[in-house]
């Protein structure tokens, strides 16, 4: 028997060719499909051991020009927290956030921005750059890092003397004071997630307070994490300054 077939094909190249579209079948339901119901599996016991309500959307941004996924976090009794996850994909470009938000809680007078540190010519840099954010483009450069809300963005200005983060404020806001609340907190979830993609961004204001990761936190226990710690840095801004 010579492997081949009364029409000329060759048995060992048509086996060949199954096991290597059954090996990609394989390697993606390992790799793509597997993952993606032990994921679900864990938002959905979350969702009942943290009374939240885990909820996912799909829309287009414009047509033809890519779509976005979101997931969505909040509390079943709709305590007034948000968390809302995004993965936008166009082709090759992807962009993912997770935003939590809580608009009962507004800044007393003006807008501290605290993100992760910076060299201080890149932060002299980034200060005259906020003074320029009335444009388009600097107000699209700006939404990538603090999302939509953009109120009083252009009065930012770097804080100098305070170590650690880099803080960014208007006139008016006690800078050191805030810092003073969270610092230990953004320390201790950086920690756990050093990738800066993962350093989560204060962004207080009179919209109210909102904590910002430049990355997805879709995977249960930094989900978890995520918004503990968000919640922390509330309770903190919550309290009169010692």
């Amino acid at each position: 028997m010579d492997g081949t077939l009364s029409d000329g094909a060759n048995w060992w190249g048509l086996a060949a060719f199954a096991l290597l579209v059954a090996g990609f079948g394989l390697a993606f339901f390992f790799l793509t499909i597997l993952p993606q119901r032990r994921n679900a599996t864990g938002l959905r016991a979350l969702s009942q051991r943290r009374g939240w309500r885990i909820e996912k959307a799909s829309g287009s941004v414009l047509k033809g020009q890519g779509s976005t996924l979101y997931t969505d976090v909040h509390p079943k009794d709709d305590a007034g927290w948000r968390c809302r996850i995004t993965f936008f994909a166009n082709g090759n470009r992807q962009i993912r956030s997770t935003e939590f938000a809580d608009p009962t809680l507004p800044a007393p007078g003006g807008m501290i921005v605290i993100g992760p540190q910076l060299e201080p010519d890149a932060a002299r840099i980034a200060g005259q750059f906020l003074g320029q954010m009335a444009g388009p483009l600097g107000s699209l450069a700006m939404r990538a890092l603090l999302g939509d809300q953009l109120d009083g963005v252009e009065e930012l200005r770097p804080v100098e003397g305070l170590a650690g983060e880099t803080v960014l404020a208007t006139a008016g806001m006690d800078a050191a004071a805030v810092q003073q609340r969270v610092t230990a907190l953004i320390r201790q979830f950086c920690a756990t997630y050093p990738d800066e993609k993962s350093f989560p961004i204060l962004i207080w204001g009179a919209q109210g307070c909102r904590v910002r990761l430049r990355d997805d936190a879709s995977q249960p226990a930094k989900l978890e994490a995520f918004v503990d710690h968000a919640l922390a840095v509330c309770a903190a801004l919550r309290q009169p300054p010692a």
